[in-house]
């Protein structure tokens, strides 16, 4: 497939985002350094992203027929397990991540959440 379809595809995913999504804040932790002076590592520190999220949930059939459900979230920004998303008062933890990339090419992040 060209490049040009994947950007459009990604620009689509923008516009749904921010048409059905929300701004949420993304914390995500960053591991301090190891200090061998002190024998100790540093303080971690935490980076504050800001992107469109969707959360909802979804539904999916497995083939024996039984049903699962679980609330995940979509962005064009990258998640990694163990981040804090944070919409309209509430918040989620990152536990497990996927990314829709044909050929590659990221297009959308889902992440499957849980209420914190």
């Amino acid at each position: 497939m060209s490049v040009a379809l994947y950007d459009r595809a990604r620009e689509t995913v923008g516009r749904m985002l921010r048409k059905y999504g929300g701004q949420a804040t993304i914390s995500r932790e960053q591991p301090g350094e190891y200090d061998p002076i002190t024998n100790s590592y540093n303080s971690d520190s935490v980076d504050i992203i800001n992107a469109d999220v969707v959360i909802g949930v979804m539904r999916q059939q497995n083939a024996d027929g039984i049903w699962s459900q679980a609330t995940t979230a979509r962005s064009r920004t990258e998640f990694k397990v163990g981040d804090i998303i944070a919409l309209k008062a509430m918040s989620w933890r990152v536990i497990e991540v996927n990314v829709v990339a044909p050929d590659g090419n990221e297009i959308i992040y889902r992440a499957t959440v849980e209420t914190r």
